[in-house]
This record gives structure tokens, C-alpha cells and sequence, in this order.
């Protein structure tokens, strides 16, 4: 990999330069990138290099890829646009690390943010107005905090509203169908545990995890694994 300096074209499987003091007393926020090239994401690779306390250390479209690269920082912040077909398990993928992820989604729908959120990103921007959000994101996120673009929380607020005491007696029903070891794959599913952690975890082969996986779905009237797991968080579930 080449090392570039700070105002360097960015290419694919670019590791740039470490994160470099700016005085005795402030430390840049490394960053690393997982984005397309987008017109959209173009803005906030600008935005990002107009920040004096960011520092780009990463940049890599494939989050397969970046994921094996971000043992090299200590917990950077990562950008990610994941792929629609996998969303979910790329935000695991590369949250794995210990790194902070923030996802930029083009869909402004509650459902994608709660599964982001269920996968463990702590943050969640709308990619159109990702570039003008960024400076607040970042800060809250190295903060310790999290922060969801208003455009999308105002949805989610909508969808939390909407829930009632006959969903919350619907899904006290739909659990008691659970046996005592799904329950138990449920609660490991919420903490974000892989299949192979959960086996391990539960003295069990991960073929047998597949089947609790399964039965846990099919009883709660679920399609994905994203769903299960915003599901035992207490958050809505919206089931195509």
C-alpha cells in the first residue's frame, strides 16, 4: 500500500499517512472510508479534508477489505456506505474491531437506520446531506455519543410512536413460543455475536446455532437476522 499525505488524490486500497499532532495538546480523529465514487460522497471527502482535526488514515471501497486493516488504528471512526444486499453484516464487519461506525444511507426509511443501529453503528446520516451533517457527527461520535441525521430520526420517532400495547402483548405472545436455548440465541444475537461465538458460547456446533436461528425467525415471524436482533433490542420491526 502507498502512503500519501494529508491533501493527496485518494485511489481504492489507499492507507494513507498516521494521524499526526497539529500541537502539544490536540490529536487529530482518525478516519477511515468506506465509500463509493459518488457525486455525493465526492462532497464529503471534501468536507472531510477541509477539517483541521480529522485525519483520513483509510480509504477502501470493499469494507472486506477495510476491515482487516483497522487493527492498524486505535478505534478510528469509519464512514461506510454499506451494500444494499448485506448492510447489516458489513456494519458488524467492520464495527468488529472496536471502531465507531457511522453509516451514510441513502434511504430515509426507519427500517434500514434501526437495523444499522441493531448491527451496532453509532451513527446514522442521510447520504445527500451527509457532507454538511459531517463535522457534528464526527465530534459526537469520538465523543462517546451517537447521532442519527434529523431527516431519519424524525421517521424513526414516527414509526416509535406509532407502537401500541397490543403490539407489546403481540410480541409477549410470539416470545413465550420460544424454548429456553432460542431465547438464549436471541439474547447473544442482540450483544452481536457471530454464529461461531454464539456455538462456542453455548457449548454447541454452529449447525445447531442455524437451526435456533431458524426456529427463533420463523416463530417470531421474522425474515432476517437484522430483524431479530432490532427485534430483542425493543425496536420496531418492519417485515416486507
Amino acid at each position: 500500500m502507498t502512503a500519501l499525505h494529508r491533501g493527496s488524490p485518494l485511489t481504492p486500497s489507499v492507507r494513507l499517512a498516521p494521524v499526526r499532532r497539529q500541537d502539544d495538546h490536540e490529536v487529530r480523529i482518525p478516519v477511515a472510508l468506506c465509500l463509493p465514487r459518488t457525486l455525493a460522497t465526492q462532497r464529503v471527502r471534501d468536507r472531510l479534508s477541509a477539517l483541521r482535526d480529522v485525519e483520513v488514515v483509510l480509504d477502501e471501497p470493499r469494507h472486506t477489505a477495510l476491515a482487516g486493516e483497522l487493527t492498524t488504528w486505535q478505534q478510528p471512526i469509519v464512514l461506510l456506505v454499506p451494500p444494499v444486499a448485506h448492510a447489516a453484516e458489513a456494519v458488524r464487519e467492520v464495527s468488529a474491531p472496536g471502531c465507531r461506525t457511522v453509516v451514510l444511507v441513502a434511504d430515509r426509511a426507519p427500517r434500514p437506520a434501526f437495523e444499522m443501529i441493531a448491527a451496532g453503528a453509532r451513527g446514522v446520516l442521510d447520504l445527500h446531506h451527509a457532507a454538511d451533517e459531517l463535522t457534528t457527527a464526527i465530534h459526537a461520535v469520538a465523543g462517546g455519543h451517537g447521532y442519527v441525521s434529523p431527516s431519519v430520526t424524525g421517521r424513526m420517532m414516527d414509526l416509535l410512536a406509532g407502537g401500541s400495547a397490543t403490539s407489546a402483548m403481540a410480541r409477549s405472545g410470539a416470545e413465550a413460543q420460544l424454548t429456553r436455548r432460542e431465547r438464549e440465541v436471541l439474547r447473544l444475537l442482540a450483544e452481536g455475536r457471530s454464529n461461531a461465538e454464539i456455538a462456542q458460547l453455548m457449548s454447541v456446533t454452529t449447525s445447531t446455532v442455524k437451526y435456533h436461528v431458524s426456529n427463533v425467525l420463523a416463530k417470531l415471524g421474522l425474515r432476517r437476522r437484522g430483524e431479530a436482533i432490532a427485534y430483542a433490542l425493543g425496536l420496531p420491526v418492519m417485515v416486507a
